[in-house]
């Protein structure tokens, strides 16, 4: 998953957090501080949607220093490999928060 922070003057910061998922209902989360930002993300991969891997993200993010918070969740379809914005958020004054997915999974080998 891949925050990205957009400042007013259209510089950004990255933050990119990599967590494990797993078919069905199964969840991975992840909370963390980067600069004045606290984050806590949550991700989810269903594969009931026809067969089509379906992606759902939740970010809140708390800002320490001014009041910026936000609170997204949202659902993408996500094809192996590719990098999918599931939500972009623009504020009044210039800044913007973007919230993308890169889907990325192989068959693990199992061991007895």
């Amino acid at each position: 998953m891949e925050v990205v922070e957009i400042a007013r003057d259209k510089s950004s910061h990255t933050l990119r957090v990599a967590v494990s998922l797993v078919d069905n209902d199964g969840a991975s989360e992840v909370s963390t501080q980067a600069g004045t930002f606290r984050y806590f993300l949550k991700a989810r991969r269903d594969r009931r949607a026809g067969g089509s891997p379906v992606l759902a993200l939740e970010l809140q993010r708390a800002d320490t220093a001014a009041s910026g918070d936000m609170r997204l969740s949202a659902a993408s379809f996500a094809d192996l490999g590719q990098r999918v914005v599931i939500g972009r958020v623009e504020r009044p004054d210039g800044t913007a928060t973007e919230i993308a997915a890169l889907l990325d999974g192989y068959p693990f080998p199992v061991s007895a």
